[in-house]
């Protein structure tokens, strides 16, 4: 894709176009800045998944669909040109209210969020790409259960009274390394599909990212 030819559309755009973009890597196709913000208003509207982030080098928002998306897309659309095999411009009912996008997008520049590639940050939680029914059984029956769930709990309340202290240096020590936050959150997938954020004391640095492999 030409960056250039992205960026002149969407300065271009009042927030009433759509620009897709198709991705031949992915089989997926992606939307930048206002576009972005209107094809993710469309996502939620119609619940559809979709992945949403911020790219550094176009420093812009974008939405990425799949295939199946955009036919539906088209039925809402009033204006459809099929510029190329790799580009799509769609015009929308309404145009998207600025001042949300703004807002969105200052939400997208301003998290640390995992890579989708070396340019794209993702922020869809990972619980959106999980089915709900799909999960490993553990042969117990519910009475066994539920005893163990009540001797897990007691367990981690008295190890976390007997270890508090030693949390506390950990805390402190890592509070004072570098100034950043001591505690590292995350969402795991958890029985049943379910999310959860696990909480632990953080072990790398906070530009860990900028030194990683490329």
């Amino acid at each position: 894709m030409d960056t250039g030819i992205i960026t002149i559309n969407e300065c271009k755009n009042d927030g009433s176009y759509l620009h897709l973009y198709f991705l031949d890597s992915a089989s997926t196709w992606i939307a930048y800045g206002l576009s972005a913000f209107g094809l993710r208003l469309f996502v939620k509207s119609e619940g559809c998944m979709s992945l949403r982030g911020f790219s550094k080098k176009l420093q812009m928002p974008c939405t990425q669909v799949g295939e199946d998306t955009v036919p539906l897309l088209l039925q809402r659309a009033i204006v459809v040109r099929h510029i190329s095999a790799s580009y799509l411009l769609v015009r929308m009912p309404d145009a998207v209210d600025r001042s949300a996008y703004a807002r969105w997008t200052d939400k997208l520049r301003g998290g640390e969020h995992p890579k989708f590639d070396e340019d794209i940050e993702i922020s869809t939680p990972v619980s959106r790409y999980v089915p709900k029914d799909r999960f490993i059984p553990d042969g117990m029956s519910s009475f066994s259960r539920q005893v163990k769930r009540i001797g897990d709990c007691i367990l981690a309340f008295v190890t976390l009274i007997v270890f508090s202290p030693l949390f506390l240096i950990c805390y402190i020590a890592v509070k004072q390394e570098d100034g950043g936050p001591a505690i590292f959150k995350q969402e795991r997938i958890g029985r049943f599909g379910r999310p959860f954020n696990i909480y632990k004391f953080r072990s790398m640095r906070l530009d860990a990212e900028k030194f990683a492999p490329s």
